[in-house]
């Protein structure tokens, strides 16, 4: 019976394997990397923006509500600052289409890395089974392989295409969002 530290040999070659099957990921995306780096950027730029963006809106509710003041017989008087009002919901504007064109561009970059990825991964693949001698189809069903291949590759350039922006951009809310909490 193994202690609850020790790892039994399964565990210990399925972390070889993965620690392999990460390496190789990091080999393909490495001409990619400038790249990666820039849309994650964006994708947390993104982010941040979109956290800032609430605290805009108070500001607007602020000068609005500023503007309104009641007198002794209840009748609200208005003079609302409309240049200040203005110049926030044009910031406001400014902030979530900034925040959407950075999203947008982050999503398309990984998308493109994604798919470069892929069809790399797809050729080598190629290459490996047209070098695999016949005797090995004699004992395996050539479509269950093509098909594990087929799988393997799409759950991989989807997992770059969705997940790596994804993480990012909500740790960077998360994030902004305990900095602006300390601040408000």
């Amino acid at each position: 019976m193994h202690s609850m530290g020790s790892k039994g040999p399964a565990e210990k070659t399925d972390l070889k394997t993965l620690k392999k099957s990460i390496s190789s990921l990091l080999g393909y995306c490495k001409k990619y990397v400038a790249v990666i780096i820039i849309a994650l950027i964006f994708s947390a730029v993104s982010a941040i923006l979109a956290v800032i963006g609430p605290d805009y809106i108070s500001d607007l509710i602020a000068e609005i509500t500023n503007g309104i003041k009641t007198t002794g017989i209840g009748m609200p008087t208005i003079d609302i600052d409309m240049d200040a009002v203005n110049k926030i919901g044009f910031t406001l504007v400014c902030i979530y289409a900034i925040s959407m064109v950075l999203n947008y561009l982050q999503a398309f970059i990984m998308n493109l890395v994604a798919s470069k990825i892929g069809k790399m991964m797809r050729s080598d693949i190629t290459s490996k089974i047209n070098r695999i001698p016949l005797k090995y189809f004699d004992s395996h069903n050539f479509g269950d392989t093509l098909s594990r291949v087929t799988n393997d590759v799409d759950s991989i350039t989807q997992s770059l295409n969705m997940n790596v922006g994804t993480l990012v951009s909500s740790i960077a809310t998360l994030l902004g969002c305990i900095v602006m909490m300390f601040a408000t």
